[in-house]
């Protein structure tokens, strides 16, 4: 079934039932955007959108309640291996765009350097829950001596529930910002950020001309003295190639005006499609791990045949130096090169 055929069954469900609760996606309320239906089906009745499985930006969430109406938005984050999260919403407290409303009951979720210090709101760091909680899983399957467990959330903190997701808490509204995945935190001249900031950007002022993206670091061993920002864009298909060429430019602009000019991206390429899993989720870190190791990354992944040949087409990538210069090169950062490959 496809994307629009499955809104249309949930338009003629929705109109035939007092449906007061609906979850998805931020991919499938992307899908739901981008299909300009009509929302008549879903007002008067929905009271609650619950939203996981990846980042719910802020303009998404604007469209949300632009589109459903006056809902109670819940954003939620945690993992399958807890049966649960760490942080979601309640309808107790105003939900702010783009944010998560609390960190969930039993829970000692903190924020932490990736030394194990407590920051401060504001500050990004990784995700952590300082004590036991009830859902914790005990150990993996196969994993006797519990190195894998071990190794997956208490190697980087001792002690310490490390999750691997990044994130900060706004001083204004104490709201929890997740900004990614820790392994895809980007780090260009000494400056961390996750790639959910381009993503914003991206979406606050090039929605309409901009479907999809995808940001990730590039540092391969013994060839990178430091790490780039590689930015892939999926255009939509209205624009020529000169409105694409000025808006590579307006991008670059505008990423460094919002943000700083280290987080303008290296290079931007524009591709035709951006690869997601099977729930959902951008696949960020397969794809820098292809830009890292090249073939035997994608070679050494364990996914499915459909994301192996999603993901294929990045292999070219690993060498960019020959695919870069077919475009401008950049000469400093606040520059960037674009190629249509």
């Amino acid at each position: 079934m496809t994307a629009l055929h499955s809104i249309r069954a949930l338009q003629n469900f929705s109109s035939q039932y007092p449906i007061q609760a609906f979850g998805a996606g931020p991919r499938y309320f992307e899908e739901l955007r981008n299909a300009s239906i009509d929302s008549d089906p879903f007002n008067g009745r929905l009271d609650l959108i619950i939203s996981t499985g990846a980042i719910l930006t802020t303009s998404l969430s604007l469209w949300i309640a632009k589109f459903f109406g006056p809902v109670c938005q819940v954003s939620m984050s945690g993992g399958t291996e807890l049966c649960g999260s760490f942080v979601h919403g309640t309808k107790a407290l105003p939900t702010w765009p783009g944010q998560i409303t609390v960190k969930a009951l039993g829970l000692d979720v903190d924020v932490y350097s990736p030394d194990g210090h407590a920051l401060e709101a504001g500050q990004m760091g990784e995700l952590v829950c300082k004590k036991p909680f009830p859902n914790m899983p005990v150990s993996f399957l196969h994993d006797a001596d519990k190195k894998r467990y071990f190794n997956a959330y208490f190697s980087q903190i001792p002690g310490v529930w490390t999750h691997g997701d990044l994130i900060k808490i706004d001083p204004r509204t104490n709201g929890l910002i997740i900004l990614g995945r820790s392994d895809g935190v980007l780090n260009p001249n000494g400056v961390r950020f996750g790639s959910s900031e381009i993503y914003a950007v991206l979406e606050q002022h090039f929605s309409a001309s901009v479907k999809d993206s995808l940001c990730v670091g590039q540092q391969r061993q013994e060839r990178d003295l430091h790490e780039r920002v590689i930015l892939f864009v999926k255009f939509s298909s209205s624009q020529s190639e000169q409105s694409r060429s000025q808006l590579k430019d307006r991008i670059r602009q505008k990423i460094a005006e919002d943000l700083s000019r280290r987080h303008v991206p290296h290079f931007i390429f524009e591709v035709d499609s951006i690869p997601y899993n099977a729930n959902g989720k951008k696949m960020e870190t397969q794809v820098k791990s292809i830009l890292n190791r090249g073939k035997d990354a994608l070679l050494s992944m364990k996914v499915s045949d459909a994301e192996k040949a999603s993901l294929e087409y990045f292999v070219k990538f690993f060498n960019i130096e020959g695919l870069s210069s077919k475009s401008e090169k950049s000469t400093n950062n606040s520059k960037s090169s674009v190629a249509k490959l």
